[in-house]
C-alpha cells in the first residue's frame, strides 16, 4: 500500500542516486489523523504528510458514522486515529512511530477478521501506545500498539466468543493491554 511520500534518492539502473527525490503515488488513503476539528492523512511512519481534501473528510467521517454518502460511499477500511487532547499538529510532524502505526493496521486488520468493522483508534496521549477502539459493536475495545497483536486478538476472539455464545449481554469495554489478564466491564 503506497503512501504519498517524498524519498530522497532515485533507483536508476540498480543504484541509488543520492539526494534525487522520488515521488511515491498515493494508491488509496489508508491512514487518517484527526486532531480537533482537523483531519490530515498520514504516512506509514506516522507523519502528517497533507491536510485530508473535502471529499475524504466526508467519507471518513460516514464511516465513523457507519452510514455511506452518494457518491463517496463509506472509508470503513481507514484506520482513523484520533487524539482526544485535541493538540495543534501540522504537516511533517510525526504523530506516531512506525511500529506503532504498523500494529494498528495489524490490529484493525484483525478486528475485521473477526467481523468487528473498526471506526477509530482514540488516543488520549499520542505518546503512550494504549487505544481506545471504538467500531460498529456496542463495547470499546482498548489495546496497546506497543505488545503482541495477535495475542491481543486471540485473546479478544475467546471472550468474544465466551461471552455471546452465552447471550450474556454486551460489555461496555473489553480490555487486552495486558496479556493474558483481560478486563472486561
Amino acid at each position: 500500500i503506497a503512501i504519498a511520500a517524498l524519498v530522497l534518492g532515485q533507483r536508476l539502473g540498480g543504484r541509488v542516486q543520492p539526494n534525487l527525490p522520488t515521488v511515491v503515488a498515493e494508491d488509496k488513503l489508508m491512514l487518517v489523523f484527526r486532531s480537533g476539528e482537523e483531519m490530515y492523512v498520514l504516512d506509514l511512519n506516522g507523519t502528517i504528510i497533507r491536510t485530508a481534501e473535502d471529499n475524504e473528510r466526508a467519507s471518513v467521517l460516514a464511516g465513523i458514522d457507519g452510514v455511506a454518502v452518494a457518491g463517496l460511499g463509506a472509508s470503513n477500511d481507514v484506520a482513523v486515529l484520533r487524539d482526544e487532547t485535541g493538540a495543534l499538529h501540522g504537516i511533517g510532524d510525526q504523530i506516531f512511530d512506525p511500529a506503532t502505526i504498523s500494529n494498528v493496521i495489524l490490529f484493525s486488520d484483525g478486528l475485521r477478521a473477526l467481523g468487528i468493522k473498526p471506526r477509530e483508534f482514540v488516543s488520549s496521549d499520542v505518546t503512550l501506545p494504549w487505544f481506545t477502539v471504538t467500531s460498529d459493536r456496542e463495547f470499546l475495545l482498548l489495546f496497546d500498539a506497543k505488545q503482541n497483536i495477535e495475542t491481543q486478538l486471540t485473546v479478544l476472539k475467546a471472550v468474544i466468543d465466551e461471552r455471546f455464545a452465552t447471550q450474556e449481554l454486551a460489555p461496555k469495554y473489553i480490555d487486552v493491554r495486558f496479556g493474558n489478564r483481560v478486563y472486561v466491564r
